[in-house]
């Protein structure tokens, strides 16, 4: 089934994100033709945390075809409290025993890919 793009957009517009998702995901020709549209959407500007799990996020997104729609980086700057991560606020067991492990240790392991990633033309900003 083909439809043309003006059409597709007008169905997509006011989709939640998995929505969106699901009708990308009905046939190659849609995730074709709506490629640029979601890109544009859901990868042009990203906030990433400061935790191991949120920046290897980034650097697997700069590998990715979504790396040519990504053109500002916001670092939020602050660190969930301990409550956060104990009580599950924060989302993903695996990011939650990294934060808690570098708040603990008042460090943070930065991927050695990050420097790569953040100097192609990208505007980085904090967020506080």
């Amino acid at each position: 089934m083909t439809l043309p793009l003006e059409v597709l957009l007008t169905i997509t517009r006011n989709l939640k994100t998995p929505d969106y998702c699901n009708v990308r995901l009905v046939s190659k020709y849609f995730e074709e033709q709506l490629f640029n549209a979601f890109s544009k959407e859901y990868f042009t500007k990203r906030q990433f945390m400061i935790s191991e799990f949120s920046l290897r996020a980034l650097i697997e997104i700069s590998k990715s075809r979504f790396s040519s729609s990504l053109t500002h980086v916001i670092i939020g700057l602050e660190r969930p409290s301990r409550a956060q991560l104990m009580y599950g606020t924060v989302q993903g067991e695996q990011e939650n025993r990294l934060i808690l492990g570098n708040t603990e240790h008042g460090k943070l392991t930065i991927p050695s890919e990050l420097p790569c990633v953040l100097s192609k033309r990208t505007n980085v900003t904090g967020d506080m």
